[in-house]
């Protein structure tokens, strides 16, 4: 939760949430702010993608500029902090129970989560970690904190855009009351923008799996952030991983094969094509595995969003789709020959020659997000 509340003296703050409808639906709500911004200071983005398309042509989406945007810490007794804007709030409660409650002339917005259901980012710990672990202590560009991968709410929101309703057809079944919901939530903040960034997002909720993962350049070099929750019921393959293991050792300029990290073995980052692919090691002793993200989605799913910079928030510097296809695979080094060696303080152990690595364990997951961001979104400006 610490890290979740607001961060004084932070250049900007944002945070996010994606809503996924019983439907199939998505909401995104974002709240951002440059406190010392001259223009496009304070930012409601609000995006509707209806349950019952794909492309982004049926998307209602408004990015309304506010007048105010308060940050205000200990609002209450029992109240973490609250974001007091020009319509409507953000209040977090200090057991994690989040109300959203938005009125705008175009489209309105209520929900509260259920803090019971909430998925934080390390489930064995008493206390929810960050993702970034204790580099989120350092003056770094930019952090990122996911306060939980999914939690149960019911949403009450309505549409009253006649330039939207009059030539969309709205799927009816989203707009029912107390609509069963899970969100997604997290927040960035620092003094700037990454100069390019990827952010994938999925989850199944009847399995409980699920997958997040953000990075890439940070000071010169390039580095990620990501967390799988596997549907095996011992969660033999879950993990998650973050820097310095997943941070490349030479400028972020040359291409992955030929920068060398501990456990970021390749990557194929492309938005023309609108695909990202990922390859990590997740074990530097045996068994070792390896785990390879893919996420794709078509290209007409597509929408814009501003992103914060000291100066005030810059249109169009990202772009993101809730309809991604996000292919998770584990793998093992299955060895066909090898040769038995004694190792100091490990023991017996077993080197193959001819190995190769077999799937031992795989997930797909439907309507995920992806976004790319700055230098790796083409159509950014």
């Amino acid at each position: 939760m610490d890290h979740f509340k607001p961060h004084v003296g932070a250049t900007f703050e944002g945070y996010f949430s994606k809503f996924t409808l019983a439907t199939g639906g998505t909401i995104i709500l974002i709240l951002c702010t440059v406190p010392q911004a001259e223009q496009r200071r304070h930012m409601l983005s609000f995006t509707y993608h209806p349950s019952a398309s794909s492309d982004a042509s049926s998307i209602f989406q408004q990015e309304v500029w506010l007048d105010y945007l308060d940050l205000l810490p200990d609002f209450e007794e029992d109240v973490a902090f609250v974001i007091d804007c020009s319509h409507g709030y953000m209040k977090v409660f200090k057991d994690s129970r989040t109300e959203y409650k938005i009125k705008h002339q175009s489209f309105t917005f209520h929900t509260i989560t259920d803090p019971k259901t909430q998925t934080p980012w390390t489930p064995s710990s008493s206390q929810p970690d960050a993702p970034e672990g204790l580099f989120v202590h350092l003056p770094f560009p930019m952090h990122w904190y996911v306060h939980s991968l999914s939690t149960k709410c019911n949403i009450i929101f309505t549409l009253d855009d006649p330039t939207y309703t009059n030539s969309h057809s709205i799927a009816q079944a989203d707009l029912q009351p107390n609509l069963p919901a899970t969100v997604h939530q997290e927040k960035n903040w620092a003094t700037s923008f990454p100069s390019a960034h990827l952010w994938i997002q999925a989850r199944n909720e009847k399995t409980q799996a699920g997958f997040c993962l953000a990075g890439g350049p940070i000071l010169g070099t390039e580095s990620y952030l990501l967390s799988f929750r596997s549907s095996d019921p011992g969660q033999k393959y879950s993990f998650a991983l973050r820097p310095p293991l997943t941070t490349t050792l030479l400028p972020s300029i040359l291409p992955a094969s030929l920068n060398p990290s501990l456990l970021l073995s390749s990557r194929n980052i492309s938005y023309q094509t609108r695909t990202a692919t990922l390859s990590f090691l997740t074990s530097l002793v045996p068994p070792f595995r390896t785990i390879t993200v893919s996420a794709s989605a078509d290209k007409d799913s597509f929408f814009s969003l501003s992103a914060p910079f000291a100066d005030g928030h810059r249109h169009n510097f990202c772009g993101q789709t809730s309809r991604a296809t996000v292919k998770v695979q584990v793998s093992e080094m299955d060895e066909r020959l090898g040769l038995w060696m004694y190792v100091p303080f490990v023991g017996w152990k077993r080197f193959g020659f001819g190995t190769h690595w077999k799937i031992v364990h795989e997930e797909v997951f439907e309507r995920g997000g992806l976004e790319f961001g700055a230098e790796w979104y083409d159509d950014r400006g």
